[in-house]
């Protein structure tokens, strides 16, 4: 087990998480519960025990256990209505998911009791049954994040660590948050994921996942989330970093909180000086003790301000003036430091502090052999070594080693100093493979966090990928659709269009026909009125004796011709479109029909008899009888006669 040389106890692994009446309280602290320069009162370390964003620092001392689990009866009985309330408005701030609703959770939760049972057994239920109501992708991201720590926080196991399904539905929530491309929601589950690793203890993820969370919140708007929740974030990556020995990170970090500080309201001061410490011990560690004596003096300052913890003010000035004495002799100044240190170890060996018994040791040894004083630091020196090693502070046991070997030295006892300079050199290279064991993981976080980052980039891009190619498959679809659509219209309407022009063909046909017809009705009846006409001035002449003798008369008669040429070729146009089927039948059933047939035969099927064929053809009465003859041989007829009623029928042959 490494230590830090100013009071917390790391391990890889290992820390305790204190329970009191239900109260979850997430801290990296081990058994010993010091800070970087000794001991501090029953209350957890307040860095790193952030939450969903509220803070969990809560001052329990033994003493107060019966009456507090007595109120604490008595405070449900009151406060479950009004609990229930908070817990729906609660749940309605993380189905919003906008831009101020971290500062609202924030606010809402400073008034609530928070705890494992509230957390997990109370909002948890009534997030996943609202959740299933009706979802809500926020309020999912939500769900898997209290999911995440209730399965870690719930079954604490130390061995194992983190619990696998916690990363996996962390990990699920981060790609939610990004595929919502919600940075702010994003950033908070960094928070939230970081605060998995502080508790168990793993440093260098815990800084990663902070990292991260600082990163997303500063390019979104820091002031997006409570100082609060800053605050006790940059402390937590303050303490991290002192724990894996990089001090000037610890020193940034602490600079960062303590900026934010001015803006908000403590229920106590106790978290400043802890920070405090983290800072003057970092610039103690790195040489520079005015620095260090500046934050140790505002660490007195702080103390002064805590009136109701006077125990815990006493050993922590003492504790404070103790490292500024330790600074004055860092700058050789001996005399001014002797006492304050002997404040310290007389104060914590009041306290029965091991710890900083040992470190207060070790800053007098080291005084003590600047003054040549080689028995005094000798002494003190092995009293640190035998206490560092048998709890395995191999820095301090080796710094003692180192101490002790320097005085063997010097007294010129080479076996002894051979032996303490090999110790220091082992413990040496322990710390040294701690730090680059812490070294490795840090390294291992960030690129485990880079490749998770880029799992989920490519897992969203994917996502983008497939819902764009839908997006194009159902709009190629929809055109598609419309293109069958207007091509569907647009048949219909050749379809439409030609119908009605056919149909409009079919009248103007119909009409011409009806007209053609009539004509030819009109036509035929002129013929017979023509012909009616002529056969009674026949009639007369051949009454009128003084006509007898006057055959040329009846020659003129006979062979006067009703329809002229040109009267026929406009009367046979007429014909044609009144029956326009008949002269093709009989040009199918006469081939090389003549002119002459053809006349016949359309005078037959108009219904005239053989004088009024003679009188329009301008023929005699044989002739057309003749005609009558041949015209029915062609025709395969048994007679003349046949004639009349087979052209009447020749168009329903």
């Amino acid at each position: 087990m490494i230590s830090n040389p100013t009071g917390y106890l790391y391990e890889d692994i290992k820390c305790l998480c204190p329970n009191f009446s239900g109260v979850l309280k997430t801290s990296t602290l081990h058994n010993n519960k010091k800070g970087p320069s000794g001991d501090y009162p029953p209350e957890s370390y307040p860095f790193g025990d952030y939450l969903s964003g509220t803070s969990f620092s809560f001052a329990v001392a033994k003493r107060h256990y019966a009456l507090c689990g007595l109120l604490l009866l008595i405070f449900i009985c009151h406060s479950v209505c009004g609990q229930n309330s908070k817990i729906d408005s609660l749940i309605e701030i993380y189905a919003a998911g906008d831009a101020g609703c971290i500062r609202r959770e924030a606010q809402l939760l400073s008034s609530v009791r928070l705890s494992g049972g509230f957390l997990f057994d109370t909002l948890m239920p009534r997030v996943a049954a609202k959740q299933k109501k009706k979802k809500n992708p926020y309020l999912q991201i939500r769900l898997l994040r209290l999911q995440a720590n209730a399965a870690s926080y719930k079954n604490i196991d130390f061995e194992r660590g983190i619990a696998p399904v916690s990363l996996e539905l962390t990990k699920e929530a981060i790609r939610l948050c990004m595929l919502e491309k919600n940075d702010l929601l994003l950033a908070d589950t960094y928070f939230d994921m970081a605060e998995l690793y502080n508790f168990y203890g793993q440093n260098e993820e815990y800084l990663t996942m902070l990292a991260r969370a600082f990163e997303i919140a500063d390019k979104i708007g820091i002031g997006l989330f409570p100082e609060n929740l800053l605050y006790h974030k940059l402390g937590g990556m303050s303490k991290a970093a002192y724990g894996t020995q990089a001090y000037r990170e610890c020193v940034s970090y602490g600079r960062k909180a303590l900026g934010f500080r001015k803006n908000i309201t403590l229920s106590e001061a106790s978290p400043d000086v802890f920070l405090f410490d983290l800072i003057g011990a970092s610039y103690k560690k790195m040489g520079r003790t005015d620095s260090s004596v500046y934050f140790y003096s505002q660490l007195l300052q702080t103390l002064e301000h805590l009136p109701s913890q006077p125990s815990f003010r006493k050993f922590w000035t003492a504790i404070a003036r103790g490292n500024i004495g330790e600074n004055f002799i860092m700058k050789g100044d001996m005399n001014a430091g002797e006492p304050l240190l002997r404040e310290w170890l007389a104060a914590a060996i009041e306290n029965r502090d091991q710890w900083n018994v040992c470190l207060s040791r070790n800053a007098l040894a080291q005084g003590y052999y600047l003054q040549r004083n080689y028995r005094e630091a000798a002494r003190l020196w092995k009293e640190v070594y035998m206490w560092s090693t048998a709890n395995k502070m191999y820095e301090y046991a080796g710094r003692a080693a180192t101490g002790l070997a320097s005085v063997f030295r010097e007294e010129e006892r080479a076996d002894s100093a051979y032996f303490y300079y090999a110790q220091a050199y082992a413990f040496r290279d322990s710390v040294t493979a701690y730090i680059n064991r812490s070294g490795l993981r840090a390294t291992r976080a960030k690129v485990r966090l880079d490749h998770l980052q880029l799992s989920l980039e490519s897992t969203t891009l994917l996502l983008k990928k497939e819902k764009e190619n839908k997006r194009l498959i159902l709009l190629g679809i929809a055109l598609l659709a419309v293109i069958a659509a207007l091509g569907y219209s647009r048949q219909q309407l050749k379809i439409k269009n030609r119908l009605e022009w056919t149909i409009q063909k079919k009248k103007e046909a119909e009409t011409e026909v009806t007209e053609a017809r009539r004509q030819i009705k009109e036509f035929v009846g002129n013929l017979r009125e023509k012909n009616e006409l002529i056969e009674s001035l026949r009639k007369k002449v051949q009454e009128d004796e003084a006509f007898h003798t006057r055959q040329d008369i009846f020659e003129s008669l006979d062979s006067y011709t009703l329809v002229s040429d040109e009267e026929w070729i406009k009367f046979r146009g007429d014909f044609s479109r009144a029956y326009p089927l008949f002269l093709t039948e009989l040009a199918a059933r006469l081939p090389q029909l003549t002119p002459a047939e053809e006349r016949l035969s359309i005078l037959i099927f108009l219904g005239l008899t053989g004088p009024q064929i003679a009188a329009t053809l301008g023929i005699g009465r044989k002739s057309v009888t003749r005609a009558r003859h041949r015209l029915a041989r062609r025709l395969d007829l048994p007679d003349a006669a046949s004639l009349d009623p087979y052209m009447a029928t020749l168009l329903k042959l």
